[in-house]
C-alpha cells in the first residue's frame, strides 16, 4: 500500500520538474532572443 502511494507521487514530481524546466528554458531562449535583437538590430 505504502510503495503504490509513493510512485504517484515521483512522476508527479518529475512531471513537475520538466515542466519547470521547458518554462525555463523557453523563458532563457526568449531573453536571449530579445538580447540579440537589442544588441544587434542589423543583423538577422
Amino acid at each position: 500500500m505504502e510503495s503504490a502511494l509513493r510512485i504517484p507521487k515521483i512522476q508527479c514530481t518529475i512531471q513537475a520538474y520538466k515542466n519547470n524546466t521547458m518554462i525555463l528554458f523557453v523563458s532563457k531562449m526568449r531573453m536571449w532572443i530579445f538580447f540579440k535583437k537589442t544588441k544587434m538590430p542589423n543583423q538577422r
